[in-house]
């Protein structure tokens, strides 16, 4: 089960960073976007067929709906899920998720991430991109 660390690892920067600083981070995600397309021209030597390739929106609501998931198994993080995703945003974790997303993760994958409800729905993505 990949996805569920992979998320869990995430939300912990973004907490962490969320705890220190509750209202800044709204300026940092302009600050972090710079960083994503210096790191596009390495990956695009790897990077799959477009067609292969989940949109930048199906990456980011994959990535937004772990980060929900996780906040699901807290309810005292689960009362703070829309301040913990503003920061998150800003994280230069977040911006290797939305990356990771793009270049591992098949269009299918990224479409069973926003669907999932809980962590087993994760697993069963999990599982069946692993069976392809």
């Amino acid at each position: 089960m990949r996805l569920i660390p992979f998320a869990a690892l995430i939300l912990a920067a973004s907490a962490a960073q969320a705890e220190e600083t509750p209202k800044a981070p709204e300026a940092k995600p302009e600050a972090a976007q710079p960083a994503a397309p210096a790191a596009a021209p390495a990956a695009a030597a790897d990077a799959k067929p477009a067609a292969a390739q989940p949109s930048e929106a199906d990456c980011k609501a994959a990535i937004e709906n772990l980060f929900k998931i996780e906040f699901a198994k807290d309810p005292d993080s689960a009362s703070k899920i829309d301040e913990y995703m503003v920061t998150a945003r800003g994280t230069e974790e977040y911006q290797e998720a939305l990356q990771s997303c793009a270049k591992d993760f098949t269009p299918e994958l990224a479409k069973c991430v926003i669907g999932a409800k809980n962590a087993d729905d994760v697993a069963k993505c999990d599982k069946e991109a692993e069976a392809k």
